[in-house]
């Protein structure tokens, strides 16, 4: 339990207590002195008890007072060296040496008095981390610092001035609520650890674990040294030294019971209500107050809404793991023997000149229009001794260059490599898996190994470079006023030049020309390099064999078939549409092909007047030209005889260009429904436009906004498909279906479609009509049965059975346009029409045209 009562006199004293501190500072800052000797101390005088039983008895703060191993510490992270740690220079009589130096305090709370003569700290390291020593066990005293008291920090009860309930001088194991409280006087320490001891080796990465020792006279006490801060590394000799608990050591444990989240360090308990920590939760440090002997602490706290709240050290157990002093290096070995000496050769060197066109092709376009030929050309160096030279120097630069790019690359891999061992490293020391941070130390040694051997390789292949690089410049430069030459490049057709280009080369350059020019008609088309056969410099061609190339070249063939292809066969078309010769690949000829089918389901070959007909379209093209912009076919087109009510084409005739082959009809542009492949192989499907139907009429329409279509009428799907005329004879029904102007040589394609007719709607000669007409009778209109175009409309017939009295009353005045509605008779009411139509001499055919010769209306 935690209780402090306010006495006058309380702030006083912690007042002098806090100047000591500051005298303590200022006289360590003053007498600093690196030639002073501190004989009276060294961190090497250990007495021979603490040497062989440091590590009897395990101490911490969670031990009972009367145990005597209740141990408490803090090292301080400001109070009197900036940063917790640093790298300072000291003579205790060993000459001039280094110190790691931090400072804190400690006490055995509860054991007995703690005097300035009769307690003392030190600091117990054993190298868990390095390539030699492992589990070697160094033992350090730290000096008394600063005549630091921690009785009132650990006093219980405090009232002020003095000590309440004070135990006697000689009590031992005392517990300060239930027995009595102690003096904690010169408790503080300063902690000097040799680093030339620690680590001697400055090219040797090594960790040390510490623990904190405790003697009170005889008793000794030892437990992990545990840091709550992190601390900043010092620059030390070929890398740096650390001092931590991990990656993030700042969380603290409640141990204490009843303690009061005070709102600023040493807050007064009577001024605050009962508000405690929770016991052994974990709390998150955010700051320190160092004023005093013993570290308070700001915690962020969850039971304020995380505000801060502060705590003394006696009640937080540190959670961060062991402190670690470490020294890191970033030496990296010298290179061992498997790096070689480099391989340095006389030179060698020969001249000569060779220009060639390495490639021309031509390109298919429509007659007497611009063409674009691509010519390439080429400087040579590979004969003779010159050429063996130059070929042999650069063969050894670019063998070099490579495996100096991969030993690069390698380097980078390992650089990533040792990144990721260092991080590892890390990671495996903060959690304290020393086993694998020396199995990743010797791994890390090994890898800075290779990264020096290959660093040498490197350069061994550099050096090499170089030398060849100096061959090649002193070949460079006989070559001289030849380095680079200009040239004329002629590009010919039917003997004639059609075009003229300059290059410049130099030796082993190719470059590309490009020639427009109007092709009047197929032929030959020729590239000449250096047609004058003109000498550079004295130093003519070793051959002007390889100066010439020539390659066919064609106008586009605009082919058609003579006849449309005939049901069941395809039309098909081909045509050339670039050439190529080419030193690697010699004469290549690139064509391009279209294949068109047409398709009528079986059911469909014969259809009755009235009635539609599916057909499909598929064409298929190939370019074998991987650089041409010749396409597929993008427009198909059917050639019909006849045409049905509201359909919107117009009769026209195509006409072929290279041949008799006319089309004529009514010219219907088929849509593609599917596409596969890609632009140089490439199929499409082709059908007609979607149709609708009126289910009474018959009315076929493309659209269902056509402003003849009856609202009012069921509208049907008519699908693809083409419709007959219900006036259609029987017979074949004959079209074509054009696929014109594909590719670069705009090819023409034709099929054939044949349809047989047979059955109409009126008129079948045989009697097959699809429509009957036949007198009916209101009483018994369907004698036989519901006819399809009267089902649920036989209402219709018994409503309108007086039709005929409904007439005006003068016959004579019947006006077809008085009417809107559709009539139907009874055998009395068509006697009456006969008797009516007698005295205006109609002509009724029963059967026939009764309606058409008494008008009767029928909207």
């Amino acid at each position: 339990m935690e209780v402090f009562k306010k006495k006058e006199g309380l702030g006083v004293k912690r007042l002098v207590i806090s100047w000591l501190g500051l005298i303590a500072v200022l006289t360590s800052i003053f007498s600093l002195n690196t030639d002073e000797v501190y004989a009276a101390y060294s961190p090497n005088n250990v007495e021979s008890n603490v040497k062989s039983g440091w590590s009897s008895k395990y101490g911490d703060k969670l031990q009972e007072q009367r145990s005597g191993q209740k141990l408490i510490y803090d090292v301080y992270h400001n109070k009197f060296t900036a940063g917790g740690f640093k790298i300072v220079s000291r003579n205790f009589g060993n000459g001039q040496l280094e110190y790691v130096n931090f400072q804190g305090w400690a006490a055995l709370q509860g054991y007995k008095r703690h005097t300035s003569s009769n307690n003392a700290t030190y600091i117990v390291a054993r190298k868990v981390v390095g390539t030699s020593g492992l589990n070697t066990v160094k033992i350090y005293r730290a000096d008394g610092y600063g005549n630091l008291s921690a009785t009132e920090d650990l006093e219980y009860n405090n009232l002020g001035s003095g000590v309440y309930n004070e135990c006697p001088a000689d009590a031992v194991n005392k517990d300060n609520q239930l027995d009595c409280n102690m003096r904690y006087d010169g408790v503080g320490f300063n902690a000097f650890l040799p680093v030339n001891e620690l680590f001697p080796n400055a090219n040797e990465s090594a960790s040390w674990v510490l623990f904190l020792v405790k003697r009170v006279d005889n008793q000794i006490v030892w437990t992990p040294l545990v840091l709550p801060f992190e601390f900043n590394n010092s620059q030390y000799s070929k890398g740096h030294i650390s001092l931590d608990s991990g990656i993030d050591p700042s969380w603290l444990q409640m141990i204490g019971s009843n303690v009061i989240r005070r709102l600023y360090p040493r807050q007064e308990a009577d001024t605050i209500g009962s508000y405690y920590f929770t016991p052994y939760q974990l709390y998150k440090s955010l700051t320190v107050d160092e004023t005093d002997t013993a570290i308070w602490y700001g915690v962020r706290t969850p039971e304020d809404d995380n505000q801060t709240r502060w705590g003394n050290t006696a009640y937080f157990d540190f959670t961060g793991k062991q402190a670690l002093l470490s020294y890191r290096t970033n030496y990296k070995p010298p290179a061992n023997s498997s790096c070689p000496a480099p391989v340095l050769p006389a030179d060698r060197y020969s001249y000569q000149i060779d220009l060639e066109v390495t490639k021309i092709d031509g390109k298919t376009v429509e007659k007497d229009t611009q063409t674009r030929t691509k010519v390439d050309v080429r400087r040579n160096s590979f004969t003779n001794e010159r050429q063996t030279a130059r070929q042999a120097i650069q063969n050894d630069i670019n063998t070099r260059s490579t495996q100096k790019n991969t030993r690069i690359s390698q380097l980078a891999t390992m650089r990533s490599q040792e990144a990721q061992i260092v991080k590892d490293l890390e990671d495996a020391q903060n959690n304290h898996d020393f086993d694998r941070a020396n199995t990743l130390l010797n791994t890390l040694n090994a890898k800075r190994q290779e990264i020096a051997n290959t660093e040498c390789y490197i350069n061994t292949l550099q050096t090499e470079i170089d030398h060849y690089q100096r061959e090649l410049d002193r070949l460079s430069s006989l070559e001289g006023v030849n380095s680079d030459l200009s040239t004329t490049v002629n590009l010919k057709f039917g003997n004639k030049v059609k075009g003229t280009q300059s290059v410049v080369l130099s030796e082993g350059q190719s470059q590309s020309l490009t020639f427009d020019w109007i092709l009047t008609d197929s032929g030959n088309v020729e590239a000449d390099i250096n047609p004058n056969r003109t000498p550079f410099h004295n130093k003519s061609e070793v051959t002007f064999s390889n100066n010439v190339r020539a390659t066919p070249i064609y106008v586009n063939s605009k082919y058609t078939p003579n006849a449309c292809a005939r049901p069941g066969e395809s039309s098909s078309a081909e045509g050339i549409v670039r050439t190529v010769n080419s030193k690697e690949s010699g004469q290549q000829i690139f064509r391009e092909y279209v294949t068109t089918d047409l398709i009528i389901p079986d059911e469909h070959l014969k259809r009755r007047a009235g009635f539609g007909f599916d057909y499909t379209i598929l064409t298929h093209y190939i370019n074998q030209d991987s650089v041409s912009n010749g396409q597929g076919p993008s427009k198909v087109v059917s050639y019909m005889p006849d045409l049905v009510n509201y359909m919107p084409y117009t009769k026209k005739t195509w006409s072929s260009t290279t041949n008799n082959l006319k089309l004529t009809g009514y010219e219907v542009p088929i849509e593609t429904t599917s596409t596969s492949g890609n632009t140089k192989d490439s199929w499409k499907t082709w059908k007609q436009p979607q149709k609708y139907v009126e289910e009474f009429s018959g009315n076929v329409f493309t659209s269902l906004s056509h402003p003849k279509r009856n609202s009012n009428e069921t509208i049907l799907d008519g699908g693809r498909k083409w419709y007959l005329s219900f006036e259609q004879p029987d017979g074949d029904y004959i079209f074509n279906s054009l696929v014109p102007n594909v590719g670069v040589n705009k090819m023409n394609t034709c099929v054939q479609g044949v349809i047989d007719v047979e059955g109409s709607i009126v008129g079948d000669p045989n009697g097959n009509d699809d429509f009957i007409k036949r007198s009916v009778s209101p009483e018994n209109p369907f004698p036989q049965g519901t006819g399809w175009n009267w089902l649920n409309q036989t209402t219709k017939i018994t409503s309108l059975a007086d039709w005929y009295n409904n007439w005006i009353s003068d016959p004579k005045q019947v006006s077809v346009n008085n009417y809107f509605k559709t009539f139907y008779l009874s055998p009395e009411k068509l006697e009456e029409i006969r008797q009516f139509s007698k005295e205006r001499d109609y002509k009724i055919i029963l059967g026939d045209s009764l309606f058409k010769s008494v008008q009767i209306p029928s909207k």
